[in-house]
């Protein structure tokens, strides 16, 4: 779609004025641009001055063959090559620590050690304590009872042995609860064990908020062996050296992850790409002007010292003196709404030197 501008000649310099609408005629800048890439496109008549917007895909009369007819292809508001990226914003804090994981099942019982060689009976000595059980003799067979002995003294009590070394701290595992009777419900959570302290038996791991049967930590009672003679009463013992200290336990799971850290900073911005420069310089300069009959709202460029309509450069207007063009706009680029309202600033968006303005008097546009 092509439009037809309105030129002026002053002395030899032909001034040529692109239109463009901002508020009711946005529909004809962009049937001009390419696609949607913003590049406004037009025709140069070299012999009239004039211009006329023109899709990419429409060729100008470049190679009329009347000089007068001839055209040239210009174009604008194309975007320069994105500027190179900025540096990476630094590393956000580390988050805070996941929670302690659940504590690990308990180990399994360890082997019974073998059983030691009976040493040599030793001189008798004066009766002292009675010793701790020794292990069951052979079954002998009954003798004669005999009178009871007068209890002997009380031995003194042997020295205290060497504290052994402390073992490695091991990794926590699932609580072991006890009590009388087996285990209600809701008692515990799931990965604990329960001692029956009144049974001797054990019930665990409780899994999917229930506890398994018990295992009874009492084995069958054996046969009632033939009664032996009664053995001497030996010396108390010196107190054994403390066992080495237990193996570590299974490590438990690794804990919940902790919460990812905040965002670092932005980095600084990248500079500007190749083209930047031709936008944005000494731009919105013109003074306020007329020239033809224009539609209220509609944006023109112009490379002249003097422009139809207000310089777009984002200045407040008074309602009261502009109700119309107020009506157009309203606060859509700035203003109170009440006493004052804002045009839009394109001064960045002008081709360096040129300048966008605005009709601020003209025939008002109504729709179709």
């Amino acid at each position: 779609m092509a439009f037809r501008i309105n030129r002026t000649r002053v002395a030899s310099v032909a001034v040529a004025s692109v239109a463009l609408t901002a508020a009711v005629s946005g529909a004809y800048a962009t049937s001009a641009a390419n696609e949607d890439d913003g590049v406004i496109n037009a025709c140069f008549r070299l012999k009239t001055g004039d211009l006329r917007l023109e899709k990419a895909n429409r060729p100008c009369a470049t190679d009329a063959p009347k000089w007068r007819l001839r055209e040239k292809r210009i174009s604008w508001n194309e975007e320069g090559l994105p500027g190179a990226d900025g540096l990476a914003g630094a590393d956000g804090t580390a988050g805070a620590d996941g929670q302690d994981g659940s504590q690990g099942p308990m180990g399994e019982p360890g082997a019974e050690g073998p059983r030691g060689a009976v040493g040599p009976a030793g001189p008798v000595g004066p009766i002292g304590l009675i010793g701790p059980m020794g292990l069951p003799g052979l079954d002998g067979k009954d003798g004669a009872d005999g009178t009871d002995g007068q209890d002997g003294q009380d031995g003194q009590d042997g020295s205290d042995g060497r504290n052994g070394l402390d073992g490695l701290a091991g990794v926590d595992g699932n609580t072991v609860l006890s009590g009388e009777g087996a285990p209600a419900i809701g008692y515990g959570g799931n990965g604990d064990f329960y001692y029956d302290t009144t049974a001797t038996t054990l019930y665990g791991p409780k899994v999917d908020d229930t506890w398994p049967t018990g295992i009874s930590l009492k084995g069958p009672q054996g046969e009632k062996g033939e009664r032996g003679l009664q053995g001497l009463r030996g010396e108390q013992g010196l107190q054994g050296l403390p066992g080495d200290a237990g193996k570590d336990g299974a490590q438990g799971p690794q804990g919940i992850q902790g919460l990812t850290g905040p965002t670092g900073p932005v980095g600084p911005e990248g500079p500007a790409g190749p083209g930047a420069d031709l936008f944005g310089t000494n731009t919105g300069n013109a003074a306020a002007g007329r020239g033809w009959e224009c539609t209220m709202g509609e944006i023109t460029l112009t490379a002249a010292v003097v422009g139809g309509g207000l310089p777009a450069r984002g200045q407040l207007l008074s309602i009261s003196q502009n109700q119309a063009l107020f009506s157009l706009l309203g606060t859509t680029y700035g203003g109170d709404g009440r006493t004052t309202f804002a045009l839009p600033d394109l001064r960045d968006a002008a081709p360096n030197g040129m300048s966008y303005m605005i009709c601020d008097q003209g025939i008002y546009p109504s729709r179709l």
